[in-house]
């Protein structure tokens, strides 16, 4: 349930607007009122989720738009709708100016204009924010794929001038040891573009959901992983006989992936456990991920999902650090969750809750 501020002085005002948003069908808002600028920023500091506040322009001694100025300099997260009288439209717009997200002239709205009103005035403030957060995360995205993709290149540069332009005397086993540099250098590369690839991919997919037995995606990671598996000397388990799920066979192959080699990227050395079962729960199949590997500690757990967000130095663990973020991706494209658990030194369990198709 949404929750809604009204900031007005006139006690039959407030009744008529708290009987709108709270009594008539859809009541999905709890409406909670101020009288005046004092308790307006008193409700404002005791409750932390207000959704949108209805703000009256004409109280008495009190200038409305000093009023939503300071409000939107201290609460600019909050969506402000302005309620003016009769004759008011330039103070109006002028509220429109300084940002406020709509205003209703009082005695001239119906309740389904008015319920519509404060209901776009919050789903665009919410697609301001993640404008805002998709324009920030381009620009570190952009400053560290510069970064990332520029640091094998100038790897590749210093062999290459000693091969073509030194003056001393290069012996075969030199030779070797600068084209394997070479050769690691691309293949860090090629592993990024191909990274970043696949993190795009979910947003532009139209892969095609259906209802598909999970030994499918076992059977694509062990077959993309085989070689890893083997290397790390890992046991990789599968639960038998699982449950149907619905989704993209490709996407979620490439999610399982994604987690099964980030436990091994992880584990404790030598040797590690990895097991994968679907839950069939009530309104969701969870996909559980479990290993017993070196774990992550708690203050990293907020932002593992985060593209290029490396738990530990690149000379250690070799990776993009866009595996997870690509997982993410494609939970976000199947209306799914992804969370992961975990305890320092005790390994981490990575849940995927993929919520069943409504009955058609």
């Amino acid at each position: 349930m949404k929750t809604l501020l009204v900031v007005d002085d006139t006690p039959e005002d407030r009744e008529v607007l708290a009987r709108i948003f709270s009594t008539v069908s859809p009541a999905n808002y709890e409406v909670i009122e101020a009288t005046n600028a004092v308790s307006c920023f008193e409700m404002l500091e005791g409750c932390k989720n207000i959704d949108c506040l209805l703000l009256d322009y004409s109280m008495p001694g009190l200038d409305g738009l000093h009023l939503l100025r300071d409000l939107l300099d201290r609460y600019p997260q909050i969506p402000i709708v302005m309620v003016t009288g009769q004759g008011n439209e330039k103070i109006a717009v002028d509220a429109i100016k300084l940002g406020a997200q709509d205003y209703v002239v009082k005695g001239a709205f119906s309740e389904v204009q008015i319920r519509r009103r404060v209901d776009m005035a919050i789903d665009h403030k919410e697609l301001e924010r993640r404008l805002a957060r998709q324009q920030e995360s381009l620009r570190d995205f952009a400053d560290i794929l510069v970064h990332d993709l520029r640091a094998p290149l100038r790897a590749i540069k210093g062999p290459i001038e000693m091969l073509t332009v030194s003056e001393a005397p290069i012996t075969d086993e030199m030779q070797l040891k600068l084209f394997s540099f070479i050769t690691e250098s691309v293949e860090q590369m090629d592993r990024m573009i191909l990274s970043l690839q696949r993190f795009s991919e979910p947003q532009r997919s139209e892969a095609e959901f259906e209802m598909f037995c999970p030994t499918r995606l076992f059977d694509y990671t062990l077959s993309a992983l085989a070689h890893d598996v083997a290397a790390a000397r890992t046991t990789l388990t599968f639960q038998q006989n699982p449950p149907k799920i619905w989704g993209s066979v490709h996407l979620l192959g490439q999610l399982l992936q994604n987690l099964v080699d980030n436990a091994l990227k992880y584990r404790v050395m030598p040797k590690g456990k990895i097991h994968v079962v679907i839950v069939d729960a009530v309104d969701a199949w969870r996909l559980i991920v479990t290993d017993d590997g070196m774990g992550i500690a708690p203050e990293h757990l907020t932002d593992i999902f985060e593209p290029f967000k490396r738990l530990n130095s690149g000379r250690e663990f070799k990776g993009t650090g866009l595996g997870l973020a690509t997982c993410m991706r494609i939970a976000e494209h199947h209306d799914a969750t992804i969370i992961c658990e975990s305890e320092l030194g005790h390994g981490s369990t990575f849940t995927l809750s993929l919520p069943k198709p409504e009955p058609s």
